[in-house]
């Protein structure tokens, strides 16, 4: 069996659920990584504004990590991005909804 072969049976055996979230932690992991650039930081410097080990930084920018709203709210601040997009909703119509 080739590796392209291996590949597809695993890829197979994941749900479109499961499938769908992994594809969504990449994007998120590619849109940091080009805030992180964008910024000028390196991962060091960007640790060190997150309070966060470089090596935590890196198991983000691999694409496998399940965020906090809380964490994603405080990269989207120190990068300046945003990404999740709840921006749309005015504060009114969340206070309408409590």
């Amino acid at each position: 069996m080739n590796n392209t072969s291996i590949l597809d049976t695993v890829l197979g055996n994941i749900d479109t659920k499961r499938a769908k979230n992994m594809e969504r932690r990449m994007m998120l992991a590619v849109k940091i990584a080009e805030g992180i650039k964008r910024k000028g930081l390196s991962q060091k410097e960007f640790a060190e504004k997150m309070s966060k080990r470089p090596s935590e930084i890196s198991k983000w920018l691999r694409g496998d990590h399940n965020f906090t709203t809380s964490t994603l709210f405080d990269i989207e601040d120190v990068l300046n991005i945003n990404l999740i997009d709840i921006h749309e909703y005015s504060h009114a119509a969340c206070q309408a909804s409590i």
